[in-house]
């Protein structure tokens, strides 16, 4: 998955990031509706559901979002690792 980009404080700022799972969610969920032409994500409860391009239902996007997801955690773990050597 390319076009994000998740933001953390600066090793000054703290010796140990603060990271939202959440937020990291969202923007995943976010970059690949987007990526698919997907419209007008949201989250209910713990998934986030997505008009797929030309429907009326919405769909969860876990099925899709299990592999981006991964992907962002393992550039995030790169991330924090480069901020702190």
């Amino acid at each position: 998955m390319t076009g994000w980009h998740l933001l953390l404080p600066h090793k000054e700022d703290s010796e140990s990031p603060r990271v939202n799972i959440d937020e990291l969610h969202k923007q995943v969920a976010l970059a690949w509706c987007e990526e698919n032409g997907y419209t007008e994500p949201f989250r209910l409860k713990r998934d986030w559901w997505a008009f797929p391009p030309g429907a009326v239902l919405p769909v969860p996007l876990s099925d899709y979002l299990e592999e981006p997801l991964c992907d962002a955690f393992l550039a995030l773990v790169k991330q924090i690792k480069s901020a702190h050597s």
